[in-house]
């Protein structure tokens, strides 16, 4: 293996780069960063293990660390993008707690601390991540998108006021989310949403169960995205959200109730075998618009 070390006398020179990348696909080894650093450009740090012992500053610009295990050593402040995801395709991910399996790419509580929270977005994962699972009470303080094969939330998340966007062929919520801004539930490969199922093999089923740990207090839930070719409501399905399905087509062969509920349907086709109802004389609106495909 091999291991690229950077003093602290010649860190500051990154500062004058536009575009700095560190490492590569062959790189098997460690990216150690020895002292404060300051990266001014767009900058991508990959490694198998990325390790640091002073503050990097990443700036206004976007900074990509695909790293199967990363251990800072100071603050990690930036005003751009943040992207963080492992680097061997199909690895598991943790998200918050400690490190209890070297298998796995963690993102520990003292990371979740570090990055702060004057990224302008914070992506965690992507579309090859495999297993996302939550090691312990997470606070997210960061637009945040979280992408892998499936997502499952075993520990209480609060995400305030920031909008989170969750992408994942399984979703699986087994602990209370809490938050005040807008959240939303898609596909990571697959393109057809279930609502009010479980255990499909080819959709992403959100079960019901999973539905009533997302609070209330959310101002929007997003179901789908401009890649969602389907949602489907098979079932009796009550609103508790302000919902908007978003695909290309919403089929609703059960019955959808929205109650007080803003409930708005973006897709281009839509199919009503049973009721739509709308409580009578309730606060909440029905909107039907077209769908904008990506």
């Amino acid at each position: 293996t091999n291991t690229l070390y950077i003093r602290a006398s010649d860190a500051g020179k990154l500062a004058a780069l536009s575009q700095l990348a560190l490492g590569d696909e062959t790189l098997t080894g460690d990216l150690t960063i020895n002292g404060n650093a300051i990266f001014n450009g767009k900058t991508s740090l990959l490694a198998n293990t990325i390790t640091s012992t002073g503050t990097l500053t990443a700036g206004a610009q976007p900074m990509s660390l695909p790293a199967d295990q990363i251990s800072l050593g100071g603050a990690l402040p930036g005003t751009g993008k943040l992207s963080v995801a492992q680097r061997t395709a199909g690895r598991a991910l943790q998200i918050g707690g400690t490190a209890t399996n070297t298998a796995t790419t963690t993102l520990d509580d003292a990371f979740l601390g570090q990055i702060g929270n004057t990224f302008t977005d914070v992506t965690i994962g992507n579309a090859s991540t495999g297993a996302i699972t939550t090691g312990g009470a997470v606070s997210i303080n960061n637009t945040t998108s979280v992408r892998g094969a499936s997502v499952t939330v075993d520990h209480a998340v609060n995400a305030g006021y920031k909008n989170v966007s969750v992408f994942a062929d399984e979703i699986n919520v087994n602990a209370t989310v809490t938050g005040t801004g807008p959240l939303q539930l898609a596909g990571n490969t697959r393109t057809a949403i279930e609502v009010g199922t479980s255990g499909s093999t080819q959709s992403l089923s959100l079960a019901p169960a999973s539905l009533q740990n997302l609070d209330t207090t959310f101002s929007q839930l997003v179901i789908g995205s401009s890649d969602t070719q389907s949602i489907s409501i098979p079932g009796i399905h009550t609103v508790a959200h302000n919902p908007e399905l978003r695909a290309a087509n919403v089929s609703v062969t059960g019955e959808l109730r929205n109650g007080s509920k803003n409930l708005k349907l973006s897709a281009d086709s839509w199919q009503f075998d049973n009721d739509v109802s709308v409580t009578t004389g309730s606060a909440g609106t029905f909107t039907l618009t077209a769908f904008s495909s990506g």
